[in-house]
C-alpha cells in the first residue's frame, strides 16, 4: 500500500517538474533518487513534496549548505587585487544591456567605481542604448573611437582607460569594476563567437585574473532553449555564470535545473522587472517556491518538516551509532575476558597434569 501510494505521488510530482520545463532526462534522474531515498529511509509519501524541494535545493547550491561559511557559487566573483573585469553575453532580446545598467546601478549602490565598456559595434544602435543606461547608473562608458570596428580594439582601448592611475599621485586606478558589452548572438554564430574568444584573450593578457566573470544573460521564457545555448557557450568560451531576465512574468523556469545539474554552472542574478533595482543575487529557496507554487506560509511548513526530519533522521543515526559502539565494547569485554581465561589455564596447565597423575596413583 505505501509503495503503491509513494508511486502515486511521484506521478503527480513528475508532472509537476514536466510542466515546469525541468525536462525530461534531468525529471527522470530526480524521480529515480527521490524513490531511492523514499525507499531506503522510509518516509511517507505525503512528505515527498519536502523530499524533493530540498533535493533541487541541494542541485541548486551545488553542494553547497545553506549554513556552510563557504561562499556561495552563485556569489560574483573579483579580482583579488586592481581592477575587476566582467564580461556578458547573450542572444539579441535577452537583457543583456538593461541587465548590464541594472548592474552597473547596484555597484554604484555598493560604493564601486564603475566602468562599462561599450563593445558591441555590431549593431548600431547599441552604444547609444548602453549610453542610456549608464546615464541611469550615473557610471562613466567608453565609447568606441571612430575607426575601432574590432570589438578587441575597444576592450583594449577600454582596459587603457581603466588601467591608468590616477593623476593624484595615489597611484590608485580610477575603477573597480569594468563591465563589457557585447554583440548579441546565437550559439551557432561562429564569427562572433570566434570574435568574442578574441576579447577574452585580449583581456586575460592584460590582466591575467581576468575575466573574472563571463555572465551568459538568458531570458527565461524561452524555456529549455537555454540549457543547449548554455552548453554550446561553456564549452566554446568559458562561461561562469548565467544571469536570467524577467523570472518574474513565466512558469517555463524550469531549465535552470537543468543548467545547474547538468553543466555545472550557476545562476548569479535574476532580472524581476524593468527598474534599475529590479536585479536580484539568485535566491534559490525563493526560485523553488515560486517554481511549484509555494506561497511563503507552504514554504516555512516544509522547511519546519525537512527540519524535524533531518533531527529524526540525526537522532536514529545517532542512536544506531551508540548501539553499535556498545555492542563493540562489550565484544571487547568478552574477548578480553575470554584471552585471560586462557592465559590462565594455560599458567596452570602443569599442575593439573600433576594432580591427575597423583589421584591416578592414589
Amino acid at each position: 500500500m505505501v509503495n503503491l501510494e509513494l508511486e502515486e505521488a511521484l506521478e503527480q510530482l513528475e508532472e509537476i517538474l514536466l510542466s515546469a520545463d525541468i525536462g525530461t532526462a534531468t525529471t527522470a534522474d530526480i524521480l529515480t533518487d527521490l524513490r531511492a531515498t523514499a525507499r531506503g529511509e522510509k518516509i511517507d509519501p505525503e512528505d515527498i513534496k519536502m523530499v524533493l524541494r530540498g533535493k533541487i535545493l541541494e542541485v541548486l547550491r551545488m553542494g553547497t549548505d545553506k549554513g556552510e561559511t563557504t561562499e556561495s557559487p552563485s556569489a560574483l566573483r573579483y579580482s583579488p587585487d586592481g581592477l575587476t573585469v566582467w564580461m556578458v553575453m547573450g542572444a539579441n532580446g535577452m537583457g543583456k544591456t538593461t541587465t548590464i545598467g541594472k548592474l552597473a546601478a547596484r555597484l554604484r549602490g555598493e560604493g564601486k567605481r564603475v566602468l562599462v565598456a561599450a563593445c558591441d559595434t555590431f549593431r548600431a544602435a547599441a552604444v547609444d542604448q548602453l549610453e542610456e543606461w549608464a546615464n541611469r547608473a550615473q557610471v562613466d562608458i567608453h565609447r568606441p573611437q571612430e575607426g575601432e570596428t574590432e570589438p578587441w580594439k575597444v576592450v583594449e582601448a577600454a582596459l587603457d582607460e581603466a588601467l591608468t592611475p590616477l593623476p593624484d599621485e595615489s597611484g590608485r586606478l580610477p575603477y573597480d569594476v569594468m563591465i563589457v558589452d557585447t554583440a548579441g548572438r546565437l550559439a551557432n554564430n561562429v564569427d562572433l563567437n570566434e570574435e568574442l574568444e578574441k576579447m577574452v584573450k585580449v583581456t586575460s593578457k592584460r590582466l591575467p585574473a581576468a575575466p573574472a566573470e563571463i555572465l551568459l544573460v538568458v531570458d527565461a521564457s524561452i524555456g529549455r532553449n537555454a540549457v543547449e545555448q548554455a552548453r554550446i557557450w561553456q564549452e566554446d568560451i568559458g562561461v561562469t555564470g548565467l544571469v536570467v531576465t524577467k523570472l518574474d512574468g513565466t512558469a517555463r523556469a524550469g531549465f535552470v535545473v537543468s543548467v545547474v545539474r547538468d553543466l555545472n554552472l550557476p545562476v548569479k542574478l535574476v532580472g524581476v522587472g524593468e527598474k534599475l533595482e529590479d536585479l536580484r543575487d539568485f535566491d534559490a529557496e525563493n526560485y523553488v517556491d515560486a517554481l511549484f507554487g509555494y506561497n511563503p506560509q507552504q514554504a516555512r511548513l516544509l522547511e519546519e518538516r525537512m527540519g524535524a526530519l533531518m533531527r529524526e533522521r540525526a537522532e536514529k543515526e545517532a542512536a544506531e551509532k551508540r548501539l553499535i559502539e556498545e555492542q563493540s565494547r562489550k565484544m571487547l569485554a568478552e574477548m578480553t575476558k575470554g584471552q585471560k581465561q586462557q592465559q590462565a589455564a594455560s599458567k596452570g596447565g602443569g599442575g593439573d597434569s600433576m594432580f591427575e597423575l597423583v589421584t591416578a596413583d592414589g
